[in-house]
């Protein structure tokens, strides 16, 4: 039997289920510092998991912007074709404690549609800070994290 005999095919069928993470950004990094990757079509959240940062140390507990106004605080990013769906999704202003902080973003999430008109793009979380070069973040216990999970 010769190599050309031997020749077949296997075609496969690939299902994604449960979630991907979690994920921990860089709080000194101004890029898309963590990506879940590339991920097939379909309807996807990305789900604020726990954590947060002090964005100085004279400011309170927080994922978002301090002080509720402004472009600051962590961004859930789906890079597609025709320009980035961003989204902010966080519970806004400074709290006392961590754990506080951690109560009042539970459950949050941003959604993005991965359209089959473009090839599959990569789904990010970065934090967008105006005190750029990021000098100053208190760290948590630990920082913000996030999932992916297909709806």
């Amino acid at each position: 039997m010769s190599n050309a005999d031997r020749t077949c095919t296997k075609k496969f069928h690939i299902t994604l289920s449960g979630y991907f993470g979690p994920i921990t950004p860089d709080i000194d990094a101004s890029t898309a510092s963590t990506s879940f990757g590339n991920f097939p079509n379909g309807l996807w959240r990305v789900y604020y998991l726990r954590g947060a940062i002090k964005y100085t140390a004279a400011f309170g507990w927080a994922v978002d912007d301090t002080a509720g106004v402004g472009g600051n605080g962590y961004r859930a990013i789906h890079f597609v074709g025709i320009g980035n769906q961003v989204s902010s999704f966080f519970a806004t202003g400074q709290f006392a404690t961590q754990a506080e902080c951690e109560a009042a973003n539970e459950g949050r999430f941003a959604q993005f549609l991965q359209n089959a008109a473009f090839p599959p793009q990569p789904i990010a979380v970065s934090l967008d800070d105006s005190s750029f070069p990021y000098a100053g973040h208190v760290p948590g216990n630990p920082n913000p994290q996030f999932l992916l999970v297909p709806v």
